[in-house]
């Protein structure tokens, strides 16, 4: 096993340290400007951008060959762009009807609803979830 795989130097573990205070920093204020959000209001699109936000501070953090100004200036261009996005699902139903999926009803009163499994899912997916819910 090679001192590489788990020590480099303090100068980069001091390097690692400040980043994701840096990181952590920007994204709570980028978070308190862009309004509070329980993770139940969350759509589809709010956890693309919250895994691409996460991956973008990662590189930012721990690899050498990404500048942190760069990584912080994409999370800060994404958290715009979503500003944007929010602001225009708000204002035109076309741009909403886009963003916005619909959600779909699986199961009523305790039964699957075929139909509605068959259009979400698999049938493969349907049957395992029936198995499962027969359990």
């Amino acid at each position: 096993m090679t001192s590489g795989a788990w020590w480099s130097s303090w100068s980069r573990i001091g390097h690692v340290g400040f980043s994701a205070l840096f990181f952590y920093l920007l994204i709570v204020v980028q978070t308190r400007i862009s309004g509070k959000r329980t993770i139940g209001q969350m759509n589809n699109f709010d956890w693309i951008i919250l895994v691409t936000v996460g991956s973008l501070a990662a590189s930012g953090i721990l690899l050498t060959n990404v500048p942190v100004a760069e990584a912080a200036a994409a999370i800060v261009f994404l958290f715009l762009l979503q500003g944007f996005t929010t602001w225009s699902v708000l204002r035109s139903r076309v741009v909403s009807r886009l963003i916005k999926a619909e959600p779909t009803l699986l199961v009523h009163r305790g039964a699957m609803l075929q139909s509605a499994m068959r259009q979400a899912l698999s049938i493969d997916h349907a049957t395992a979830m029936q198995d499962v819910a027969r359990r």
